[in-house]
C-alpha cells in the first residue's frame, strides 16, 4: 500500500543566510501553480469499479486502481473505505494519495493529516505527506518546514521497521528540505544516506551537488555536476551550475558557453539575465539609500556601501557553514555599539555593506523586480548592522 512516488527533486539555488536572493527554479517536474484545488471531499458511494461492499475490500480495490494509475477510481474506492471505516487511518492515507495524484492538494493535506491524526507514525502517511509538502505545494519556508518533520519522523520509523529502502527516501525528502532551508550540511549527510540506500540516485546526486556548491566545495560539486549530464532531466541545471563555477574561477569564455547551453537547453527556467551595468547599479543603490528612513541613513553614515560582481570566497567561509554563493548582499563588520578590532578598522569604515551584481541580476526578472530586492538587501543588511539575527529578519519577511 506504500505509495513509493517518483521524488520529481526540486534544484534549489541558494537560500543564503545572509539574504535569500531568488527562489529556486523549477525541477524537470515543475511544482503546480498556486491555484490550489480547494473544494472540500464529498464522500464517494463507489465509481463504476468499485459497488459499495466492506471497507477492507474498498480499500483493497484502492490500492489496486492507484498501483494501475488509475486515480479516479482509487479516489472513488479509497472515498468509500474511509466513510465505511471511519477512523482508519490507512483508508485515510489513501484518499489523501488518490486526492494528490489527481492534483486535489488542499484536500489531499486534509486527508493525510486525518490518518496521522490517527496513527502520527503510519508511514504511508508520513511519506504522502512529507513529498506532498515538499514537492507538490508552492514552495514556501512553512511547508518546507512541515515537510522536513514528516521526513525526519518517516526516516526513524523506517528504520525502526528495518526497512532500509523506505529511510533512503524518506532522507532524500530531509536532503531537499534541508537544502531549501540552507542547512546544507545536514543536506549532504542525507543525501548520502539515501545514495548508500540506492534510492533515486540521480535525483540524490543532484541534491549532493547542490549541498556542495552551498558549502563552498566547488571541485566536489564540479564532479557531481559533470555527472549529471549524461541525463537529460539535469542537463540545463548541470550546465548553469557549471557556468556559474567557472565564472567564479574566472573562466568567463567557459562560464557564457555554460550558461547559453542551458538557456537553449531550458529556456523557460533560465532566460536571459537582465541587463544592467555596475555603474548603473551604484546609481541605483544611492538612489534606493537615499529613499531610506532617516534612521536607516543615519545608521549608514559610518558605513561604506558599495557593489561587487560576486561574494569573495574569503568572506563565504569566513564563518561555518559557509555563506551560499549565491547570496545578493553582506554585511561585514560590528553591529553599531560593539567596538571595532584594529584589523577591521584598516584601511577604512570597519562595517561594510555589499551587493552582489551577478546575482542580483539571476535573482529578478524585471528593473522593478531589481529596485524592490535591492530595497529588500539594503534593509536586511541594515538589520545585521542593527544586531538582528537571520531568524529575526525572516520573521519580519526580509529573507
Amino acid at each position: 500500500m506504500r505509495r513509493l512516488l517518483a521524488l520529481a527533486l526540486v534544484w534549489s539555488l541558494p537560500a543564503c543566510s545572509r539574504t535569500k536572493g531568488e527562489e529556486r527554479p523549477e525541477a524537470p517536474s515543475p511544482r503546480p501553480p498556486s491555484a490550489q484545488e480547494t473544494r472540500p471531499v464529498e464522500p464517494e458511494t463507489g465509481g463504476a469499479r468499485c459497488p459499495p461492499g466492506p471497507a477492507a475490500h474498498a480499500l483493497q480495490r484502492a490500492v489496486g486502481f492507484y498501483d494501475a494509475g488509475d486515480f479516479e477510481e482509487a479516489f472513488a474506492c479509497a472515498s468509500l473505505a474511509a466513510t465505511l471505516g471511519p477512523g482508519d487511518p490507512a483508508a485515510q492515507s489513501e484518499l489523501g494519495a488518490a486526492l494528490a495524484a489527481l492534483g486535489r492538494y488542499e484536500a489531499a493535506r486534509l486527508a493525510y493529516a486525518t490518518a496521522l491524526a490517527y496513527d502520527p507514525n503510519l508511514l504511508d502517511a508520513l511519506l504522502g505527506s512529507a513529498e506532498l509538502y515538499l514537492m507538490k505545494l508552492v514552495p514556501t519556508r512553512g511547508y518546507d518546514e512541515l515537510g522536513l518533520a514528516y521526513a525526519a519522523r518517516g526516516r526513524v520509523e523506517a528504520r525502526r521497521a528495518d526497512d532500509r529502502q523506505l529511510a533512503g527516501r524518506f532522507a532524500l525528502l530531509e536532503a531537499v528540505a534541508l537544502n531549501s532551508l540552507g542547512q546544507s550540511t545536514l543536506a549532504l549527510e542525507r543525501a548520502d544516506e539515501a545514495l548508500a540506500a540506492a534510492v533515486e540516485p540521480i535525483q540524490a546526486r543532484a541534491e549532493r551537488a547542490f549541498a556542495l556548491w552551498e558549502l563552498c566545495r566547488f571541485e566536489e560539486a564540479k564532479g557531481e555536476l559533470e555527472a549529471l549530464l549524461a541525463f537529460d532531466e539535469w542537463e540545463a541545471v548541470a550546465h548553469f551550475q557549471l557556468g556559474q563555477l567557472a565564472e567564479r574561477q574566472g573562466d568567463l569564455a567557459r562560464a557564457g558557453s555554460e550558461m547559453a547551453l542551458a538557456r537553449v537547453l531550458d529556456p523557460e527556467r533560465y532566460p536571459p539575465e537582465l541587463e544592467v551595468s555596475t555603474a548603473a547599479l551604484d546609481t541605483l543603490v544611492r538612489e534606493l539609500v537615499a529613499g531610506l528612513p532617516a534612521d536607516m541613513r543615519r545608521d549608514l553614515e559610518q558605513v561604506d556601501v558599495a557593489t561587487e560582481e560576486l561574494p569573495d570566497l574569503a568572506d563565504l567561509t569566513a564563518a561555518q557553514p559557509p555563506l551560499s554563493p549565491a547570496i545578493v548582499g553582506l554585511f561585514r563588520g560590528p553591529p553599531l555599539g560593539e567596538p571595532c578590532s584594529p584589523k577591521e578598522l584598516e584601511p577604512g569604515p570597519c562595517r561594510a555593506i555589499r551587493l552582489y551584481r551577478k546575482n542580483l541580476l539571476r535573482s529578478v526578472g524585471s528593473m522593478e523586480e531589481l529596485r524592490r530586492q535591492v530595497r529588500i538587501t539594503l534593509v536586511h543588511e541594515i538589520g545585521h548592522l542593527r544586531g538582528e539575527d537571520d531568524l529575526e529578519l525572516v520573521a519580519r519577511g526580509l529573507e
